[in-house]
This record gives structure tokens, sequence and C-alpha cells, in this order.
């Protein structure tokens, strides 16, 4: 008994040395111009996605893409198409990708180390 309860250590051991802790992977917050740039690199690369593409690719659960969307549409940095009668896509504008190739500029400019 005492052999196989070692050997059940062992494997639960391996697994946890192959993934980041708990500590680092699930605490870390992003702020919510993070969520925006993300948000709106998912769409001026990807082009025009429907929302659950868009959660998708910035990372983000739907909640939280729907509210920024709808900020992002106010400042006019998001565009939201209809096709197909019924479907509903969301697109970068042209402001948006000026934004971003700022933002890009600023991150090269700044060098901030990731921890």
């Amino acid at each position: 008994m005492a052999a196989y309860s070692e050997a059940i250590a062992t494997v639960h051991n391996r697994f946890i040395l192959k993934h980041q802790p708990f500590s680092q992977c699930c605490l870390m917050r992003r702020s919510k111009m993070e969520m925006y740039i993300s948000t709106l690199e998912a769409l001026a690369y990807y082009g025009p996605l429907k929302i659950t593409r868009i959660t998708y690719k910035a990372k983000m659960n739907c909640s939280q893409i729907k509210a920024i969307l709808h900020d992002l549409i106010q400042k006019k940095l998001v565009e939201e198409r209809v096709f197909k009668k019924n479907k509903v896509i969301y697109a970068a504008t042209p402001k948006a990708r000026t934004i971003l190739s700022y933002f890009e500029e600023l991150k090269e400019m700044l060098p901030i180390a990731d921890d």
C-alpha cells in the first residue's frame, strides 16, 4: 500500500512541476487598458470577428467583451456590422489601428520587463 501511495505522489509531483504554480497563473489581473488593447489587437489582426471569436482571441469571458465592445463602439474605435440578416460582427476602425500603432511605439520606447 505504501508503494502505491508513493507512486501516486511521484506522478502528482511530476504533474505539478510541469505547470505554473497556482499563485502565479491565477492571481494576475489585467488592467482595463490591457483588456481594451487585447480586444483591439484581436480585431485588428484577425479582421472582423463574431463575439465568440473575440473572447477566444482576447482571452476574456463574454460579459467582459460585451462591456468593452460597448465602450469601444461609443469611442468610435470599433464598428458593429450586420451580415446575413442577423449575424453581428465587430471590426476595428482606422482610428483603432492608429492607436494600436502608437501603443506599439510606446512599448518600444519604454521597455518594461515582464515578471
